[in-house]
C-alpha cells in the first residue's frame, strides 16, 4: 500500500524537533533564532512534564485492566475502576486529535458487504461489556489485486482509509472467544490505514455471515438433491423395466445436485479462510500497538501535538504579528498559509488550543481582541519562574 492523499485535520505531521530546528532557521537575524529555539526548549520541557504527569495517572489507572501486566502489587489491592479509565482515556483522545467512530453503527449492521474482498462481516454485539473506537485522519491507499474477471493482469485500486483508529473494548463470555480471555481486562489496538470498508474485521468476534445469495447457492442444489434421492426410491419400489432407466437419470442428476452444492460449501470455506487470512495481514501489518503501548504512544502524540501548535502560535505572533497585534482569526490564518506555502501542509490550525498553552505559559497579552506575545528574553524568564514553581519545596530548618 501507498498513501496517495491525507486530510490531516488538526493534526500537524511534522517531529516537534524538526519544527523547532526549521522555525529557528526563518527567524530574520541568528540571534533571534537562538532565542527562539530557548524559548522552545523551555516550553517543550513544561509540556513534557505535564504530560509526564498524564502519563502516570494513565498508566495508574490502567495497570488493574492491564491484561499484559506482569507486575506485583505491593499492597491492598487496588479496585479496578473502568469508568474513571475510559474517561480520562477520552480526554486523552481528544487531546490527540481524535474523533469518535460511530461503533453503534458498526455492531447493529445486519447484512452488508463490509470488505473489499466480497465478504459479508457479522460483528456479534453479545461479545462485548463496552466498545469505544476512534479515527484521526482520512486518506487514500492504492492497492494493487489480481480480479478474478482477469487473472492474468493487476488492477490498482484506490481505497479509502481511516490514518489511525483505535479500538478500546471489554469482553464477556461467549462462546466465540478464547476460554482463557481476560474478562476483567480493557484490552486497547491501535491500528494504521485501516480501509473504511474493512473496520469490521479487526473487531473481536466478527465473523464471515452468508449472504441470502450464499444460502441458495449451497442449499438449494443440495435441497434438490436430496429430492432427487427420495424419487429414486419411490421409482426403485414402484417401478422396473423402463422405469429403471429413468431411475439411473435420476440418479446422475442427484449426484450432480449434491456434488454442486457440496462445491458450493467448498467455496464458503474458501472464503472463510480468505478472511482469516486477510484478517492476519491486517493484524500483522496494520496493528501499530497494543494495550499499554497504545497509552505511551498516544500520550507521546498528544504531547508532540501540544509542542507544535504553541511553537507555531508563538512564531507567529513574535515574527510576523505587527505592534498592535492581531485577532485570533488572523493568527489561525497566518498559521495555516504559511504551513501550506512552506511546508506544504493543509491543516487546520487549533488556535484556541494553541493560545491557551501561551496564556497558561505567561507569554501571551491580551488587549481586547488582539493578541501580543511576550518578546524572547521576557518569554523565557516567564518560562523559567514557571519551571521553577513545579518544584518548590522548602528545606528551612524545622
Amino acid at each position: 500500500m501507498m498513501a496517495e492523499n491525507r486530510d490531516l485535520g488538526h493534526f500537524i505531521p511534522v517531529a516537534c524537533e524538526d519544527l523547532k530546528r526549521w522555525l529557528s532557521r526563518k527567524a530574520s537575524t541568528p540571534s533571534l533564532g537562538k532565542e527562539l529555539t530557548q524559548v522552545f526548549e523551555l516550553m517543550a520541557a513544561t509540556i513534557h512534564f505535564e504530560y509526564h504527569k498524564l502519563l502516570n495517572e494513565l498508566k495508574s489507572h490502567y495497570s488493574p485492566t492491564d491484561p499484559d501486566s506482569d507486575v506485583q502489587t505491593l499492597g491492598p489491592v487496588r479496585e479496578m475502576d473502568h469508568d474513571g479509565f475510559f474517561r480520562s482515556f477520552r480526554s486523552l483522545m481528544e487531546r490527540s486529535n481524535f474523533q469518535p467512530l460511530d461503533t453503534d453503527s458498526i455492531l447493529s449492521a445486519a447484512d452488508k458487504e463490509t470488505t473489499r474482498r466480497g465478504l459479508h462481516m457479522r460483528v456479534n454485539p453479545e461479545v462485548f461489556e463496552h466498545l469505544e473506537g476512534y479515527i484521526r485522519g482520512d486518506g487514500t491507499v492504492n492497492v494493487t489485486h489480481t480480479p478474478w474477471w482477469k487473472p492474468w493482469g493487476k488492477v490498482v485500486e484506490t481505497v479509502p482509509v481511516h490514518q489511525r483508529m483505535v479500538l478500546a473494548f471489554r469482553l464477556r463470555p461467549h462462546k466465540s472467544l478464547p476460554q482463557d480471555m481476560d474478562l476483567r481486562a480493557i484490552h486497547l489496538k491501535l491500528f494504521r490505514r485501516v480501509p473504511k470498508a474493512d473496520v469490521e474485521m479487526l473487531l473481536p468476534g466478527a465473523a464471515v455471515k452468508l449472504s441470502t445469495f450464499d444460502k441458495g447457492m449451497i442449499g438449494l442444489p443440495i435441497i434438490s438433491g436430496l429430492l432427487m434421492l427420495v424419487l429414486n426410491l419411490v421409482l426403485g419400489i414402484m417401478f422396473a423395466g423402463v422405469a429403471a432407466v429413468a431411475k439411473l437419470v435420476s440418479w446422475g442428476m442427484a449426484l450432480a445436485f449434491g456434488g454442486y452444492g457440496y462445491r458450493s460449501y467448498q467455496n464458503l470455506q474458501v472464503k472463510r479462510q480468505a478472511h482469516n487470512l486477510a484478517l492476519t495481514q491486517n493484524l500483522y501489518y496494520q496493528k501499530l500497538d497494543s494495550n499499554a503501548g497504545v497509552i505511551m504512544r498516544l500520550v507521546d502524540e498528544a504531547e508532540e501535538q501540544e509542542c507544535r501548535e504553541a511553537f507555531l502560535a508563538y512564531y507567529a505572533l513574535v515574527t510576523a504579528a505587527p505592534s498592535e497585534g492581531w485577532t485570533r482569526e488572523m493568527l489561525d490564518d497566518w498559521v495555516e498559509l504559511f504551513l501550506e506555502g512552506e511546508a506544504k501542509l493543509r491543516v487546520d490550525f487549533e488556535v484556541e488550543d494553541a493560545l491557551a498553552k501561551l496564556e497558561r505559559f505567561g507569554v501571551l497579552t491580551r488587549t481586547g481582541d488582539r493578541l501580543r506575545a511576550l518578546p524572547p528574553q521576557q518569554a523565557l524568564a516567564k518560562l523559567d519562574e514557571a519551571w521553577d514553581n513545579f518544584f518548590n519545596y522548602s528545606n528551612a530548618a524545622t
